[in-house]
């Protein structure tokens, strides 16, 4: 209760203290109070100075924050995460920015009000880096719950034979089933490429497929470093805080175009990290192009990190 007519509270005084001419007024909606979470909305802050106030679902009730905004009459929104993307999806007039949402067409549809910044780096983008990385393979295999990843499925064989690349993908429904699948394949693929499947990326999959990799050795790519810190041989992703800074550079677009003005188009974050375990690279006996100078890591032996934008 103390907390609802702290909210209420703090929503009248900003709304009836008013804006600084020129001053706009961005509400940021937040999930959870996570870190990932906190280091986007610092990116953003760094890029975008705009006067902001901040909600948290995981704190505060559904209704208490649409009381607040319709007091507070934003002239933007960020959502981070996807409860906050679906909590702001309902509302229009309104330019909204959302990150950290993986696939989030199954909740925008065609608003038009809303830009998405991906949470992924482009299929691609990715077979680009791989295309320099490991030159001579070729054959990925790609175990996914149609459930959850088929998205991603359909977007990555729409480039693989034009990036020169055979796909083998395996359709799982159950945990049970992905060391079956792996095996079947062991002869077929040079590659496996782990999505951000949660059927497929428990612990004891994860296990068995870092496992398989040394075993057999076919390097397993990944898009997080905690798997390349476990054995994997490289990640490509892009950290919360360069996702913040492409929403801040979003923001600014948005808040000095015209009221109704067209949203910009391209939103996705030009900066990617890589990481490559080298002991893993030698295990296998893979010889790694490097796409750029990789600077060690003081605080790790194995572990090797670079940034580049294509």
């Amino acid at each position: 209760m103390i907390k609802k007519i702290f909210i209420l509270l703090t929503a009248l005084l900003l709304s009836h203290k008013g804006l600084a001419e020129g001053e706009n007024l961005i509400c940021i909606i937040q999930s959870a109070r996570i870190k990932p979470y906190n280091e986007a909305v610092r990116g953003f802050k760094e890029i975008c100075s705009e006067k902001t106030y901040k909600f948290f679902l995981s704190e505060n009730s559904f209704q208490e924050i649409k009381s607040s905004l319709k007091k507070l009459k934003a002239d933007m929104m960020l959502a981070i995460g996807k409860d906050a993307l679906t909590f702001t999806n309902g509302t229009n007039g309104i330019p909204i920015v959302s990150l950290m949402v993986i696939n989030p067409e199954t909740i925008i549809s065609d608003k038009k009000n809303i830009i998405n910044v991906p949470m992924m780096i482009s299929p691609e983008r990715q077979l680009n880096v791989l295309k320099k990385i490991l030159p001579t393979k070729k054959n990925i295999g790609i175990f996914y719950n149609p459930l959850n990843t088929d998205f991603l499925i359909k977007k990555i064989k729409k480039i693989d034979r034009q990036a020169g690349y055979k796909l083998f993908t395996q359709p799982v429904h159950s945990p049970a089933e992905v060391s079956f699948k792996v095996k079947g394949l062991e002869k077929k693929i040079d590659i496996i490429w782990l999505l951000p499947d949660p059927t497929i990326i428990c612990s004891e999959n994860i296990e068995y497929l870092l496992l398989f990799s040394l075993e057999h050795k076919i390097p397993l790519i990944s898009f997080s470093d905690k798997y390349v810190e476990m054995g994997a041989l490289l990640s490509m992703n892009i950290s919360p805080i360069e996702m913040g800074k492409q929403a801040g550079r979003i923001a600014k677009k948005i808040l000095s175009l015209p009221k109704k003005g067209k949203l910009p188009q391209n939103s996705e974050v030009k900066e990617m990290m890589i990481s490559i375990n080298l002991k893993v690279a030698n295990n296998l006996g893979i010889a790694i192009n490097k796409l750029a100078k990789i600077h060690d890591n003081p605080k790790s032996q194995i572990i090797y990190k670079y940034q580049i934008t294509d």
